[in-house]
């Protein structure tokens, strides 16, 4: 009998530590486009290889050090190596200095925006920055969607976010606030809000740190989040890591940051959310309302706010789209130019240029005809009649990337 018991001592502790923690690993700022960096980033895949109980790898913040294309896809070959899921986050020098503003991240590893679950928490990754916004901090209306369709399928209220700014500095933060509401939150960014430092959010720990690198391990148990810092140094001479506890945030109330906005006497006549983010300004003709949408939605409405029609690019739109004649013509930014009948829509009559695109004109050409203009990356102005989008004439003005839409006025 005493036999049997031991035995069954020994199979019940063996059980336990069998049952091992998972954790999410957090890389920071790989910054790759320098050999140095590369080093790191390849260091630190390694040793979170080696780690059984690493089952997801949030990468947030610069991937590149100056948005070059290739350092994209050496950071997507290192990463690769992975032998679990990762998803990317990416910072300000992948999106304002890449020559695709950010687009490289969704060709090379798909949406902008992710969610993981595991047993006492989940993940949700999403993009602050809409670079045609300047440097205002933005969750893109997108987003905001997809967040609630990703609410209904998450199996707990606890959320742990990775962005590269703070939500809070979001200039709709109100929005998410409301969205998840009756959630608890904590909250890793790349980039902290150095003004005031929130109790529920840690900026990221960074992966290249002179002469060395470094991650993080998350895990949760109850309301704390747990959170090792791994150190190469440190791995390498088999020191524990430093363990930071922290806590969730209950979302119970919010403190809007958006501005009041005073109609006075004036009344809003209608309304229309189409759960689209909108760069540029609408147009107009006759009664009719015409909008180019970032996800390269065109949907033209009657003055009364009712939709006529509706085309999808399958592009970026971050210039205001033209109306001339009985024509609609819009471009996407990687170098298409599309003409739509304003009375029926689709379909459409579209020419690629194969160079990203600064925006369009209408001009005034010979016999009465009209033709289009447009500037590109590479420093070339192309014109195109109207009406059949025929080539007219090309000129190579400069070797320079032409970024702004053109102005015509008196036959120049």
């Amino acid at each position: 009998m005493l036999k049997f018991s031991l035995i069954a001592l020994l199979l019940f502790l063996g059980s336990v530590s069998l049952a091992q923690i998972n954790y999410t690993a957090l890389i920071t700022e790989p910054q790759i486009g320098y050999q140095e960096n590369a080093n790191n980033l390849i260091q630190a895949v390694d040793d979170i290889n080696k780690r059984e109980n690493v089952s997801y790898v949030i990468v947030l913040g610069n991937i590149t050090a100056d948005g070059k294309l290739d350092d994209f896809i050496w950071a997507q070959e290192i990463l690769d190596g992975l032998n679990v899921p990762y998803s990317i986050v990416g910072g300000e020098k992948d999106y304002y200095l890449s020559e695709g503003k950010g687009s490289e991240i969704s060709l090379l590893w798909g949406e902008d925006k992710k969610y993981f679950y595991d047993k006492n928490f989940n993940l949700i990754c999403f993009n602050t920055i809409i670079p045609e916004y300047s440097k205002e901090n933005h969750i893109g209306a997108e987003t905001l969607e997809w967040l609630k369709d990703a609410l209904t399928k998450l199996n707990s209220k606890k959320i742990i976010t990775f962005s590269y700014h703070p939500i809070k500095k979001a200039d709709n933060s109100s929005t998410f606030y409301k969205t998840i509401i009756g959630h608890k939150l904590f909250s890793f960014v790349s980039k902290a809000n150095k003004q005031k430092k929130e109790i529920s959010t840690l900026e990221g720990f960074y992966l290249n740190r002179k002469n060395d690198w470094g991650y993080l391990l998350i895990t949760t148990k109850k309301d704390s989040v747990i959170i090792k810092k791994i150190l190469g140094e440190e791995v390498q001479k088999k020191i524990k890591p430093e363990i930071v506890y922290s806590v969730f945030a209950p979302i119970t109330l919010f403190k809007s940051i958006e501005p009041v906005k005073n109609f006075l006497s004036v009344g809003i006549l209608w309304s229309e959310n189409f759960q689209k983010t909108i760069i540029t300004s609408v147009a107009f003709k006759d009664d009719k309302i015409f909008a180019g949408f970032k996800d390269g939605t065109i949907i033209c409405l009657f003055s009364t706010g009712k939709e006529k029609w509706r085309y999808n690019s399958h592009g970026k739109i971050k210039n205001s789209p033209i109306a001339s004649k009985d024509l609609l013509i819009t471009e996407t930014a990687d170098g298409d130019i599309l003409t739509l009948n304003v009375n029926t829509g689709p379909p459409a009559k579209v020419i690629g240029i194969g160079e990203n695109l600064a925006g369009i004109t209408v001009v005034d050409l010979e016999e009465n005809s009209k033709g289009i203009v447009t500037g590109t990356n590479n420093g070339n102005l192309y014109c195109y009649n109207l009406e059949t989008l025929e080539p007219v004439w090309t000129n190579q003005i400069t070797n320079e990337s032409i970024n702004s839409p053109l102005v015509y006025s008196k036959n120049k």
